[in-house]
């Protein structure tokens, strides 16, 4: 995949789409903490930026 060539608006939605499906793995066997921190991970991602109420 080459990610140069790919608009950030859908390389961006891509990673949240993967970042979710890891969290769903990761609590499916017991990794709570490490699901944790990629929940934290995704609701920055998620926060809109300052000055930028659209960004999600």
């Amino acid at each position: 995949m080459d990610l140069n060539e790919k608009d950030p608006g859908v390389t961006r939605a891509l990673a949240l789409a993967l970042m979710r499906q890891a969290r769903e793995y990761l609590g499916a066997i017991g990794e709570d903490e490490a699901s944790l921190h990629l929940q934290r991970a995704i609701d920055a991602l998620l926060k809109p930026a300052p000055g930028n109420s659209a960004q999600a």
